[in-house]
């Protein structure tokens, strides 16, 4: 029987892809892991030094495990937030996940998230679905280093794109000053947003407020 655990990367950014990834461990790849003493993708941190590390971990976790990954594109997560079912979304690259790693109903399935995926237990008895199961399972931290680096890959090719023009563009496509401003130069430039933007994503800074001429009013 194997261990297929399921985590994502990059649900909450406005830029970029999502990222989710399954891995699948049978208990001699189990003990493998353990002994890189693997740990959840976000205790690697966000530091070069971090993400050296994390590569390192995903670079030996291709090379041990059997794993897939899904990248859903800015279009589809729009179309799925529009109509409020970016859960639904989740729920469905999960169940292709699992389909594209023939997983039978005898495989124990680890999904990081119980609100999520709690709700695909009815059709996979041996599925739990926890929050912070990247931090219990091994199967769950391997396809959350996996996801992380490979939208970490991604993210690098954008930005890498749009530096020359528009400068360093820091955070990893969070809502954040550096991506306002890229967003916002991108806009005035081209009369648009580009295509990695998701459109349906809060990210304009708040207007300012607009305070009345204190010497005007005084002097009336």
């Amino acid at each position: 029987m194997r261990e297929i655990g399921i985590d994502e990367a990059g649900r909450g950014p406005v830029l970029g892809p999502l990222i989710m990834a399954a891995v699948a461990l049978c208990p001699q790849q189990q003990e493998q892991l353990r002994s890189l003493g693997l740990q959840d993708s976000k205790k690697y941190g966000s530091s070069k030094k971090g993400k050296e590390t994390r590569y390192r971990a995903y670079l030996s976790l291709i090379e041990v495990c059997e794993y897939r990954v899904l990248e859903i594109s800015p279009d589809t997560i729009d179309r799925y937030v529009e109509r409020g079912a970016l859960d639904d979304l989740e729920r469905e690259g999960a169940l292709q996940l699992l389909e594209e790693l023939s997983a039978s109903k005898e495989d124990g399935i680890v999904c990081d998230g119980a609100p999520i995926f709690g709700k695909l237990s009815h059709m996979w008895p041996n599925l739990k679905a926890e929050n912070k199961a990247d931090t219990k399972y091994l199967s769950v931290s391997a396809a959350s280093i996996i996801a992380k680096v490979r939208r970490d890959q991604i993210m690098e090719g954008i930005f890498k794109q749009y530096s020359e023009e528009f400068g360093e563009i820091k955070g990893g496509g969070y809502v954040n000053n550096s991506t306002r401003e890229f967003l916002l130069a991108y806009e005035q430039k081209y009369g648009r947003l580009p295509a990695e933007v998701r459109k349906s994503w809060t990210w304009r800074p708040p207007p300012q407020p607009q305070w009345p001429d204190i010497v005007s009013l005084l002097q009336e």
